[in-house]
């Protein structure tokens, strides 16, 4: 064989692999990877909020010794904080100063709720301005064609409409299921 043919069978390879699912499946998986990029994008620009946020309340909590040193017996407010350490990344860079008095903390996290509200306003007008339009592109033309290729694919109408859901556009509310703001505790 010359290298002519090996080109030939390596192009052939190349096409296949490109090829090797059926139209219906890779379109099931491009409107996925569509849905999955937006929300990677606005994670990476929600951690950019959250590691300041995060330190800080790690910092507060630290430095009280109790979340009910701060909210009192509110079961409520100690859940939500409780539930704001596993969201945020609330690890400290040093030790916080033992010359820390009870009103200093209780200032400093009313401060960080204001910024934890300022947060949640922030985020929704960003889940409000997410361009869903190629997502929602993408699931037009799944539910447009999905049943035909997958007819065409395995030569029954009846089999292909099987289990087969048209997709809702999606729109902010889907966004913030996904990525929630921030709850802000009782008594903050």
């Amino acid at each position: 064989m010359g290298s002519e043919s090996w080109g030939v069978m390596d192009a052939g390879k190349h096409l296949l692999g490109q090829f090797d699912a059926p139209s219906y499946v890779r379109r099931g998986l491009e409107v996925e990877v569509a849905w999955l990029d937006v929300l990677a994008k606005l994670k990476r620009e929600r951690k950019q909020w959250f590691e300041p946020l995060g330190r800080r309340l790690g910092e507060i909590k630290a430095r009280a010794g109790d979340w009910r040193r701060l909210v009192g017996d509110n079961d409520r407010a100690v859940a939500a904080l409780g539930q704001l350490e596993t969201m945020l990344p609330c690890r400290l860079r040093f030790p916080p100063s033992r010359a820390w008095v009870i009103l200093m903390h209780r200032r400093e996290f009313k401060r960080w709720c204001r910024d934890a509200e300022q947060f949640n306003t922030y985020w929704r007008a960003t889940a409000d301005a997410a361009n869903l339009n190629p997502v929602n592109q993408r699931r037009e033309a799944y539910n447009r064609w999905y049943l035909l290729e997958k007819e065409c694919a395995i030569g029954s109408a009846r089999l292909a409409a099987q289990g087969f859901q048209p997709l809702a556009p999606l729109t902010t509310a889907d966004i913030l299921a996904h990525l929630p703001e921030l709850p802000i505790p009782d008594g903050c």
